[in-house]
């Protein structure tokens, strides 16, 4: 419910990706991404089970893993930037929260936005 409910992401306008070197440094480095190729990601986000990713989780934490990620920005109507953070295992972070929960969403669907975005 986080992404449709609080963030409403359904409601982008526009969407593009920094490229993790380039995030890690602080590097404005935008590559707009075509909203209809997102489209599938985004209905897939929407409906995603969340899972714990925190310290002293079940999963452990997230960043102990040392994944890949990819970094994505969706743009609503009204201004709000909402900032995805993207793991190579599939889960998805909402990057504007210290919490990490983090949606499940590994397969086909994922692995494209997230190659979309590297």
């Amino acid at each position: 419910d986080l992404f449709e409910t609080c963030l409403h992401i359904e409601n982008a306008v526009a969407a593009y990706s920094v490229a993790d070197a380039d995030w890690e440094q602080g590097r404005e480095s935008r590559r707009y991404i075509d909203l209809e190729a997102l489209e599938p990601f985004i209905a897939t986000l929407m409906t995603a089970p969340m899972q714990d990713w925190g310290r002293g989780s079940e999963n452990g934490d997230i960043y102990d893993y040392d994944y890949a990620e990819a970094h994505l920005y969706l743009e609503l109507a009204d201004g709000t930037v909402v900032p995805l953070r993207l793991f190579e295992n599939g889960c998805v972070k909402y990057d504007g929260s210290a919490a990490r929960i983090c949606a499940w969403m590994p397969g086909a669907i994922f692995d494209e936005v997230f190659d979309m975005c590297r």
